[in-house]
């Protein structure tokens, strides 16, 4: 499990260029809470996400359900990057 938000936030994200704005904030926190304001956003931009591997028949399975990897890369977030690494040459080149 890793943390993950629906509002992206800090010095690295330039202005026009984020991949979640605060239309997505204020939409989950209405969706959640009833008020789609800075109270709201504050309570639920924090969630978490999961990366998940499991074997399934004679193959395997990367599941990793969100769509913050490609903000990530896009970036060139060291984590991101790194994890990504991984799991090709885990995949191109053999578990085991």
């Amino acid at each position: 499990m890793g943390l993950a938000s629906t509002l992206e936030e800090g010095p690295t994200i330039l202005p026009g260029e984020s991949f979640l704005g605060t239309e997505d904030a204020e939409y989950v926190a209405g969706v959640l809470t009833g008020a789609p304001d800075a109270a709201g956003v504050e309570r639920t931009n924090r969630v978490s996400g999961a990366i998940v591997p499991f074997r399934k028949g004679r193959g395997e399975v990367f599941h990793a359900g969100t769509c913050d990897r490609v903000a990530g890369l896009a970036r060139s977030d060291p984590m991101v990057e790194q994890v990504t690494r991984t799991v090709l040459r885990w995949f191109l080149y053999g578990s085991g």
